[in-house]
């Protein structure tokens, strides 16, 4: 586990998904590590992904959203792009940041949404119900 991020993986087997609970910086190496075992754990279970973000802060630039979701090896497999990944964030100044990602996302056809201190709706989505 990169020594910017702390998180924990679990299944969360009423709503159907994979939980990730989540803190620090997060950048392009560490985002992709946790994306990996996330769509890989979600893609064993057939589940959906809800991770929180509330307490994670971006490291990275406008240019670097925009290239994730292009180079994230974990959406390689077409299979893991449709796996549905919630993201529940904090209000604040990462908000705008957190929606163009979603945005290039779904151009990239990966299922990707962002929830402001919603969590209910956030796992729903996530688990398709």
């Amino acid at each position: 586990m990169d020594s910017k991020i702390e998180y924990t993986i679990k299944l969360d087997d009423f709503f159907h998904v994979v939980h990730i609970d989540a803190y620090g910086i997060l950048d392009f190496s560490n985002a992709q590590e946790l994306s990996i075992k996330a769509r890989e754990t979600a893609s064993k279970y057939n589940y959906g992904i809800f991770y929180d973000f509330r307490d994670i802060f971006l490291d990275g630039s406008i240019a670097d959203i925009y290239i994730f979701p292009r180079e994230n090896k974990a959406v390689e497999d077409i299979h893991h792009r449709r796996i549905r990944a919630a993201f529940l964030i904090s209000s604040g100044e990462e908000v705008a940041d957190w929606e163009f990602f979603v945005t290039v996302s779904r151009n990239c056809g990966v299922l990707n949404h962002v929830f402001i201190e919603d969590e209910e709706n956030a796992l729903r989505w996530a688990s398709g119900r």
